[in-house]
């Protein structure tokens, strides 16, 4: 597929529904096609982002690098979310904590460490009104 046929399918959407979720199918600069990535999508849609932090070792400087490419690229973060990835990790608070003080945008939730995720418990840790607001700003 080519960008603009994502860009035309985009348009088709959103004129069905109040708004359309587009996933970072795994980050930010994953290639999509021979000459475009995730990078190019956001930004030819102009689309706000959030960023889904896995809590773990490195996270801090994957966040962190990934928020100020967006910046670079003139994009809204609209906000990020601490997955807990690691249930084992000691200092996976401090992480988040230093998150909150780094990364210019709302932690739109904090999802706990769920050996089997199931969708209620991750829906739980959001709030929907922080969410809408941390888009619509």
């Amino acid at each position: 597929m080519h960008l603009e046929e994502m860009v035309d399918t985009f348009d088709v959407l959103a004129t069905w529904a109040d708004a359309v979720v587009v996933d970072g199918v795994g980050g930010f600069r994953v290639p999509l096609g021979a000459d475009f990535d995730t990078a190019d999508l956001a930004s030819t849609l102009n689309l706000p982002v959030v960023i889904v932090v896995g809590i773990k070792m490195g996270c801090m400087n994957h966040a962190l690098l990934t928020a100020e490419v967006l910046r670079a690229r003139g994009l809204h973060l609209a906000g990020w979310v601490a997955n807990m990835i690691d249930h084992d990790l000691p200092e996976a608070q401090r992480y988040v904590a230093a998150l909150r003080l780094r990364m210019g945008a709302p932690c739109l939730a904090q999802i706990p460490y769920i050996g089997s995720p199931q969708i209620a418990a991750v829906a739980a840790s959001f709030s929907i009104d922080t969410v809408l607001a941390a888009l619509s700003s």
